[in-house]
């Protein structure tokens, strides 16, 4: 009965052992930083008015974003306070 369980599963606990020692021996390259400047050295040459134009913009749009989602939560915790009405 052994030889017959080990005939079975022999292949699957062969490939998965193989699996661990290649995820043990997988090795990871060394990181870089991220480096902002390269990023942001469009910013850097234009004018301090465009500059400004475009910090307000992705303001407006990060507090739009806000707004819209806090919107949508509210509506949200209405239906789940209506689902749950019968308590």
């Amino acid at each position: 009965m052994i030889a017959l369980i080990d005939t079975i599963f022999g292949p699957i606990t062969n490939w998965l052992s193989q699996i661990i020692t290649f995820l043990n021996s997988a090795t990871i390259p060394k990181s870089y930083t991220f480096q902002l400047s390269n990023l942001f050295a469009p910013l850097a040459m234009i004018s301090p008015a465009w500059s400004l134009l475009i910090t307000n913009i992705f303001i407006m749009a990060v507090t739009y974003t806000v707004i819209f989602i806090v919107i949508n939560t509210a509506g949200l915790f209405e239906k789940f306070k209506n689902l749950i009405k019968w308590w």
